[in-house]
């Protein structure tokens, strides 16, 4: 539970640490956003997709670490993150055009974004 840089460095460098703790880790509210920079940026466990996702889906993580992570979720996710208002306005249209675009790709219409008056 501590959120100091340098307790939060060894516990995800100890080789005995689960994927669901540092799950629980990203995934905690409210959360500093050093401590879910740390985690999304981490070589072992920003690999890990489950991580990612609690990296993502929490509204205290800093835009820049949640759309870096954007490209590599599932589609189906992505439209999940674009509907979720507790979300900053920045990851929602991330993961809009990753989904956009990737159907696009697949040679499906573009779904028409939503309008200004629309968003929350």
């Amino acid at each position: 539970l501590d959120p100091h840089d340098q307790v939060v460095e060894i516990l995800l460098d100890n080789p005995k640490l689960l994927e669901r703790d540092v799950i629980g880790m990203a995934a905690r509210r409210p959360n500093l956003g050093a401590v879910i920079t740390q985690i999304g940026r981490h070589p072992r466990w920003s690999l890990q997709y489950e991580i990612q996702r609690a990296v993502i889906l929490n509204p205290y993580s800093p835009t820049a670490v949640a759309a870096a992570l954007m490209p590599f979720q599932r589609t189906n996710h992505l439209h999940e993150v674009s509907n979720d208002a507790r979300l900053h306005d920045t990851i929602r249209e991330s993961a809009r055009s990753i989904a956009s675009w990737r159907m696009e790709r697949r040679g499906h219409p573009a779904s028409p974004s939503p309008a200004e008056g629309d968003r929350h």
